[in-house]
Formats: structure tokens, C-alpha cells, sequence
């Protein structure tokens, strides 16, 4: 008997981006417009750059994976250094090791470490870990050390954070939603940490070259949307 063929689900992206799209087509429905098909078109690029305003490509900023056997091991995501910061105060040398490379190969997985932030499932979980490894120590350390040199600072990326609380996790993340779009998702797990910190990098050394006066890409795409809607409204006006 044959089974009926299930259609496949769309990307997470595009369900993004038609829940942007909706938005603004309702708003414009609610004002009595219904937009032309090229109007539509424009609408959605304008959705585009709203979503994803830097423009980057997700290939570099996602880092290069190295591979230790059938492992691959990705620099590391902010979900994952928020994990590796309260680890390393539980494991030593080659549990420590084994810790950094799980964050590392589960870093850019949804929900990897919520029950991880004790030391008895941390333990568990990095040591069967171990037990399932097809390379040597030796090849781990060197996947490792590969992803690390990826990092601005290296080993010092993965200190605690301190200070008045501004450069830490939730803080970093609202600054790049307010600045560059995309979900808190995206920046918490989806980039790496040298991707992060280079674009807050790139992003203060631009402010202070224009005298504070740069245009941020995420304000760019706000401006162009309230541009491209205003247009449509005035198109429209008088029907």
C-alpha cells in the first residue's frame, strides 16, 4: 500500500521572513492597500534587510569546522562559552579537555546544555562523550586548538565575564539584535565568537572614525522599510 507523500516544511528563515512580511501586509491592509505584485516584491526585500541587515555570509560566520576522526568541532558559540565558563571550574585536565570539545561539537545545537549546569550531569554527559570518540587524544587536541585559533583571543575568549555587566551574554546579544537584526537565537548559537566580537569590533571602530555618526546596518534596513511602505501608501493614495 502505498503512503501518501507528506510535503516538506519550510525553512525556519522563511517562516521568519513571512512573519515579517504579514506584518507589514496586514498593516497596509488595514489602511485599505493592496499592494501590486511588484509592490510586493519591493516589500520583501526591504523584510529581507530587516532580518538580515549586515548582509554577512553565514559561512564565515559560522567559523571553520576541524575534524578529530568522524568528529567535527565548531568554534565556539556563545551558548556554548556560557557553558565552558562554569565547566572549567569543575573538570581538570583531561576531563577539562573532553568538556571543551563536547561545547565545541554541540555548541551550535538548540538546548545542547540546558541540563548541563550541574557538575553530575556535566560529568555524565562529557564522559560518554569520551567513550564515543574514534580519535586519539592527541587528534582531539589539535581539532581543538584548530577552532581556538579562530577565536580573537584565543584561550582568554573563554574567561568568565566581568565587570558592570555590559559585555556579558544577554547584553552582547541585544546590542547585535538592535544593531544587526536576526533572532537572539542566531547570535547566541548560530555564529562564533570571533564573528561576534569582531563585528562589535568593526562596529565601534566605525562609530569612532565617523565621530559617533555611522549609520548601523539594522537602522539602515529600519529607514529603508519606513521609506519603502510610505511609497506604496502615497502610490496608492486616493483609490
Amino acid at each position: 500500500m502505498s503512503t501518501k507523500r507528506q510535503p516538506p516544511n519550510p525553512p525556519q528563515e522563511a517562516v521568519e521572513l513571512g512573519e515579517i512580511l504579514e506584518a507589514h501586509l496586514q498593516e497596509l491592509r488595514e489602511k485599505g492597500i493592496t499592494p501590486t505584485a511588484t509592490e510586493t516584491a519591493w516589500l520583501l526585500r526591504a523584510c529581507e534587510a530587516i532580518r538580515r541587515p549586515s548582509g554577512a555570509e553565514d559561512v564565515l560566520a559560522r567559523g571553520r569546522p576541524m575534524r578529530a576522526g568522524s568528529l567535527w568541532l565548531w568554534p565556539m558559540t556563545r551558548q556554548a562559552q556560557t557553558w565552558w565558563s562554569r565547566a572549567v571550574e569543575w573538570f581538570d585536565d583531561e576531563d577539562a579537555a573532553l568538556a571543551l570539545g563536547y561545547s565545541m561539537a554541540h555548541g551550535r545545537e538548540a538546548g545542547a546544555f540546558d541540563r548541563l549546569y550541574s557538575y553530575a550531569a556535566a560529568r555524565d554527559a562529557i564522559r560518554a562523550f569520551g567513550d564515543g570518540l574514534d580519535c586519539t587524544a592527541g587528534e582531539l587536541s589539535i581539532a581543538i586548538e584548530g577552532c581556538l585559533r579562530q577565536m580573537s583571543d584565543g584561550l582568554d575568549a573563554l574567561e568568565p565575564e566581568a565587570g558592570d555587566g555590559s559585555h556579558d551574554g544577554p547584553n552582547i546579544v541585544c546590542r547585535l539584535q538592535e544593531r544587526l537584526g536576526e533572532s537572539a537565537d542566531h547570535w547566541e548559537r548560530l555564529v562564533s565568537l570571533r564573528y561576534i566580537t569582531d563585528m562589535l569590533q568593526t562596529l565601534a571602530a566605525q562609530s569612532d572614525a565617523e565621530g559617533g555618526r555611522v549609520s548601523e546596518p539594522h537602522m539602515r534596513a529600519t529607514a529603508n522599510m519606513a521609506a519603502v511602505l510610505w511609497a506604496i501608501e502615497e502610490a496608492h493614495r486616493g483609490e
